[in-house]
This record gives C-alpha cells, sequence and structure tokens, in this order.
C-alpha cells in the first residue's frame, strides 16, 4: 500500500513539474535549417540555396479570409498579381497590394504650376 502512495505521489510531482516546464517549453525559438535559432525570433529559418514561399491564393480566395489577423501575407495569382498584406486595425483594416512599380517618382506624383527662372 506504501508504495502505491509512493507511486501516486511521484506521478503528481512529475505532472505538476510538466505543466509548469510548459510554458517555458511554448518560448524556445523555433529553427529550420539551424540548430541554434535566434533568441529573439519565434521562427528562424536559415537556409543559402533557398527561399520562404508564401501561400499562394487567387483574390476570390484572398477576400474570402474571414477575420485575417493584421500583417497576413498571400501572393495573389491573378490580376492584380503580386503581394498583398492585411493591414490597419479597426475601421482602416484593409488589404493592401505591395506595388513594386508605383506610378510617378519615389517623392510622389508632382505637376509643376509655375516656371522656374534658373540664370
Amino acid at each position: 500500500m506504501k508504495n502505491k502512495w509512493t507511486i501516486l505521489f511521484l506521478t503528481g510531482v512529475v505532472l505538476a513539474l510538466g505543466l509548469m516546464a510548459g510554458p517555458v517549453a511554448r518560448a524556445q525559438s523555433v529553427g529550420i535549417g539551424t540548430t541554434t535559432p535566434a533568441a529573439g525570433a519565434a521562427l528562424d529559418i536559415s537556409a543559402t540555396d533557398r527561399g520562404v514561399l508564401i501561400p499562394r491564393l487567387t483574390g476570390a480566395q484572398r477576400a474570402a479570409i474571414a477575420a485575417p489577423p493584421q500583417g497576413l501575407m498571400v501572393y495573389q495569382t491573378d490580376a492584380p498579381e503580386g503581394f498583398w498584406y492585411f493591414g490597419g486595425s479597426g475601421p482602416l483594416a484593409a488589404w493592401v497590394f505591395i506595388n513594386p512599380a508605383p506610378a510617378g517618382d519615389n517623392l510622389g506624383n508632382h505637376t509643376a504650376t509655375q516656371s522656374l527662372d534658373l540664370q
């Protein structure tokens, strides 16, 4: 009978230690292609010959995502083809197209309204 209580007690101690260690284990970084992921990263991917492939969706599939979290990124395969991310919060939340070649210069679109005399 004494051994039964000892086993039950030790099982309880192991279970309690496992529950306390759970949050610590979840706080660790995950590494792909590395045995030492960066401590400040949730996911550390290391490669010299490959990249990361973002999920590919049509515009209809992207629009059908219910309550997308802020920062969600997808690659849209139909027009306008390219990367989209869900940004903003509250009433300003919207899908944003990452345009690699915006119109105009890097200062925006400007029209001269006055002649410059550069003599």
